[in-house]
This record gives C-alpha cells, structure tokens and sequence, in this order.
C-alpha cells in the first residue's frame, strides 16, 4: 500500500505515527491563483507544484507534505478576471507563522517549494526570518530549476507562463481543465529597457521587477501554448520531482 504524504489526508494521530517513524522533514508548497491565458485553469501553478511537492515526497523516506498556500504575490497579472493576489508583506507573515508553529512539532527541516515566480523575494525573505527565529534547516526551492533535460523537448523560447512548457504540465496532471482551441502563439509586446525572457527573469543582476502582463499580452500568454503535448508535460514533471526528491534527500543526509 502507498504511503501517505499529505497531511490533507492524514489526522495527527497519523503525523504523531509518521514522525515517530522518521518522518524530520515537511514540505510546504506556494503556488498562486492567478490568469494562465484563456486556455489553462487560474490554479496552475498551485496544481503543478503540489504535484511535484507530492510526487517527490513518495518517492523517498522521512519527508511529508503540508497543504498548499495558493494565493501568492500576482499584482502583474491583478487586470484578468479570476486573479487574486496578497501584499508581500501579507505572504512572508502567512508563511512565516504556519512554517514556525509546523516546525514547533518537531520537524527538524521545512523545505518551501515554491510555484510561482512572483513569490521568489518573499518566500526567501521568510525563509530568512524563519531560520532566525527557529534555528532550524529551512530551504526554499523554485522548481523550473529542477528541470534541464525535460526542457530540451521544448521547440520554443522557455518563459514559464501559459507557454509550451507550462501547458504541457497541465495537459499531464489534469487534460480536461485545458481547452487547447484558446491555445496561442504570442510574442510579448516590447517595453522600453525590458527584456521579458526566462533568463532575464531570472539571471539579470539587475531586478526590473514584473510590467503588467497585460501590456505584454492581451491575451495572458507569454510564448508558444500551441506547441503543448502532454508527453512533454510528464518529462517535465517527472524529472522535476525525481530531482526534487533527490536534492531534499542529499539535505537530510
């Protein structure tokens, strides 16, 4: 029988038995709620990290999976209906507080794995604070970076926002929430002194922070969406979790 994982599915009579088990380290994924183009659910980057989180944690021992925080720091995407998005302020506090009082339980390590770009400052940001105040492990891990081999599959530019890539996730985890005849192929619109690329976001030594995407796209969707298949999408989440587990098992070791 599969080990349960989830504390969603679990009492604390279960969690009290996991950790007398071995179980010193719980996970906690961030995602956000937040527009993915007209074509992919508001929940995708909660739905794919949680899928990592827990697709990871089965795959080894000692480690459990807290209930998701799905509403993360959206404000670029704040002009498509259905987004919801907290101060950042709003966040680190949230995060910090269920962080502390799970690892007042007992869990020696807490790893945030994080699903959403706009979350990155802040869930560093309490990850700081939490170490401050707990003494403990405390590592956060974005989880596009777990992914190299699987992006190679990729046939256009890598952005991670309703694009091929992205897409090709959802069309894995869960085919009848996409609704790839609203798939598109968009170029976001240029703005003066940025550059909206996967490495710009996220290896540009100066922080431009995030224009509002709807003057980049109309639409919502930064990229190729139509390039999309649902093999692409389960190499990207398999190599993700695989290295997940296999980097949270090196941290407990």
């Amino acid at each position: 029988m599969k080990r349960e994982v989830n504390f969603s599915r679990m009492s604390w009579f279960d969690v009290q038995n996991a950790m007398k088990d071995g179980c010193d380290t719980v996970m906690i994924p961030v995602g956000s709620v937040e527009q993915h183009g007209p074509h992919l659910p508001l929940t995708t980057d909660s739905m794919v990290v949680d899928w990592i989180a827990n697709k990871a944690a089965e795959q080894m021992d000692g480690v459990l999976v807290a209930p998701i925080v799905y509403y993360g720091v959206s404000y670029n995407h704040i002009d498509f209906p259905g987004t919801g998005s907290v101060q950042i302020d709003t966040l680190k506090r949230y995060l910090i507080d269920v962080c502390i009082s799970l690892l007042g339980h007992g869990f020696e390590k807490l790893i945030i794995l994080n699903g959403h770009g706009g979350n990155n400052a802040t869930v560093a940001a309490a990850a700081h604070d939490i170490r401050l105040q707990t003494k403990k492990f405390v590592g956060v891990i974005t989880w596009p970076s777990l992914v190299l081999e699987a992006e190679k599959t990729l046939e256009s530019e890598i952005v991670w926002h309703a694009d091929e890539g992205e897409t090709s996730t959802v069309l894995w985890i869960a085919p009848e929430l996409v609704k790839m005849e609203r798939a598109l192929n968009v170029t976001p619109k240029p703005i003066p002194h940025y550059v909206f690329t996967h490495e710009a976001l996220f290896s540009n030594p100066v922080d431009q922070g995030l224009p509002p995407t709807k003057v980049l796209s109309e639409s919502g969707i930064v990229g190729d969406a139509k390039l999309a298949t649902p093999e692409k999408g389960k190499l990207i989440l398999e190599e993700a979790a695989k290295n997940l587990a296999k980097v949270i098992t090196e941290l407990r070791n």
